[in-house]
């Protein structure tokens, strides 16, 4: 149980042993660390890949297809070529 106790000017702070550090405890913590970063590190480069993915396979895409043929088919087939909004 952590106790404070006010001396005049200074404050003595007691830990319990439970608390305090010790050389396994402080290895259990970086192991944990060193997984949640991995875990951190993977999602972010799932995360890169996925867009990477979808800007090469669109880039691929576009190449071969027009982007205003696209807009164009898909307004006339729901019939709003020639509309004014």
């Amino acid at each position: 149980m952590n106790t404070a106790t006010m001396t005049e000017n200074t404050t003595t702070l007691t830990i319990s042993p439970r608390l305090a550090k010790s050389v396994r405890r402080n290895i259990k913590e970086r192991v944990i660390e060193l997984i949640l970063m991995l875990a951190a590190l993977s999602a972010v480069f799932t995360t890169f890949a996925i867009v990477a993915i979808l800007f090469y396979e669109s880039f691929g895409f576009f190449k071969t297809v027009s982007l205003v043929a696209v807009s164009y088919t898909h307004l006339s087939r729901v019939g709003l070529v020639g509309c004014t909004f």
